[in-house]
């Protein structure tokens, strides 16, 4: 069996961590700082609850893509931790783990990401490309939360 790759990138969030969480969970408002996604569809309830979860759509050169599987949260430890159950929008299964720590300069908010490697050697040479391309999403996505967090605290 394929050892499973695991990805982790972190974002230090100037923002309080009940802050940081409250926002990070309604699953309706992703889009909002979320640059993968346009929209999500089949709500079940928010990410601060097992069960809850959603189907997400990505905009991928200029075409709209619609998971088929939805994204669940299988675990939650409330302002600390949760983890998510899904599928890739390469078709791969994958499990995602976001935790939430408070610091001097706001929160820390971990990353991670497991998967089984696809495609054998030709995977394992795509993989440094798929990496950078999640560390340029993940840091789009860290500016995009920093922004919508200011501008709710009226722009402090």
């Amino acid at each position: 069996m394929t050892e499973p790759a695991r990805f982790r990138i972190e974002a230090i969030i100037p923002a309080p961590l009940a802050a940081v969480w409250d926002l990070v969970v309604q699953s309706n408002r992703l889009p909002e700082w979320n640059t993968e996604l346009v929209d999500v569809l089949d709500v079940t309830g928010n990410t601060d609850q097992v069960g809850g979860g959603y189907r997400q759509v990505w905009k991928i050169l200029g075409r709209r893509i619609e998971s088929k599987h939805p994204w669940l949260v299988t675990a939650v430890e409330p302002y600390r931790s949760r983890e998510f159950r899904g599928i890739l929008p390469i078709g791969l299964e994958a499990v995602g783990r976001d935790f939430f720590a408070a610091v001097d300069d706001g929160t820390r908010l971990s990353v991670e990401i497991e998967y089984v490697r696809p495609w054998g050697i030709v995977g394992r040479l795509l993989e440094p490309m798929m990496r950078a391309m999640l560390r340029r999403t993940m840091a789009a996505n860290g500016r995009a939360l920093t922004a919508l967090l200011r501008d709710e605290a009226g722009g402090r």
